[in-house]
């Protein structure tokens, strides 16, 4: 996490050791964790980033998957 100009930059990269499933429908990655609590985390970070002004960029590439988006921060009086 780094800030950069008007804009937070966050980013993730976990090792992995099975494949992802991606739905294209939704444009995100689904969890293959049973129970009904999982899966939400990608889907709250996406919101976050658009409520921002960006867009969440995710790769699953070899064996790690990464997140990671640059928020514009909103304007604040000195």
């Amino acid at each position: 996490m780094h800030l950069r100009g008007e804009y937070l930059y966050v980013g993730v990269e976990n090792a992995r050791f099975a494949p992802v499933n991606f739905d294209p429908e939704e444009g995100l990655y689904n969890s293959t964790k049973p129970g009904t609590l999982h899966g939400m985390g990608l889907k709250s970070a996406r919101a976050t980033a658009r409520k921002y002004h960006s867009e969440l960029v995710l790769k699953a590439i070899e064996d790690s998957f990464s997140a990671s988006t640059a928020l514009l921060l909103p304007k604040t009086e000195a």
